[in-house]
């Protein structure tokens, strides 16, 4: 049995949100200004690395889910801007290359997924409305035919029997493999 590694921006969806901020972007640009690390980082530096402490923080548990992920990467950006500063005071090697190797391959595969993200987002949305809910009640919502049933008959709808539902899912799977293939292709 193989155990495949979920990416971080589906188990996790608010990190990207969360890191692209402006406000998030501010406050790491200001807190680079304080220490005086403004000509020497950008803030998508500290983003990057942010990214890096989040993916080692839940692959070794040290993530805990409180509800307050914003919280927690202002906090681990103040960290690493507070600890490059003590570096640089002390005119050490700020990063190594191997750092900077993880923090280019963190950010090349948190671009991939992103895109990836925004394109079937984009797919979701060519779909006509009830089959978007289905599709999303179905994968995203984890829900059983028998459930999105259930929930689309609470709605009004007039789907006759949850055989129809297994079918529109494979309908709108088959589209949006189709609609993906198409808008990943403009990429």
């Amino acid at each position: 049995m193989s155990h495949t590694k979920v990416p971080l921006v589906e188990q996790y969806p608010q990190i990207t949100e969360i890191l692209k901020s402006g406000s998030f972007k501010k406050f790491v640009e200001s807190r680079l200004f304080v220490h005086k690390l403004h000509r020497h980082y950008e803030a998508g530096d500290i983003t990057n690395q942010v990214y890096v402490e989040f993916d080692k923080a839940v692959e070794t548990g040290r993530y805990k889910e409180t509800g307050y992920l914003s919280a927690w990467c202002r906090k681990t950006a103040y960290y690493i801007i507070s600890n490059l500063a003590k570096r640089k005071n002390s005119k050490e090697v700020v990063l190594d290359s191997n750092t900077l190797d993880s923090i280019k391959a963190c950010s090349q595969e948190f671009t991939v997924y992103e895109t990836t993200i925004l394109t079937l987002r984009q797919a979701l949305k060519q779909l006509n409305p009830e089959d978007e809910k289905i599709v999303t009640l179905h994968f995203l919502k984890n829900l059983k035919y028998q459930q999105i049933f259930d929930v689309l008959t609470e709605d009004g709808s007039n789907i006759s029997s949850v055989d129809a539902i297994r079918k529109r899912v494979e309908r709108a799977k088959a589209k949006l493999r189709k609609i993906y293939a198409q808008e990943a292709s403009q990429f």
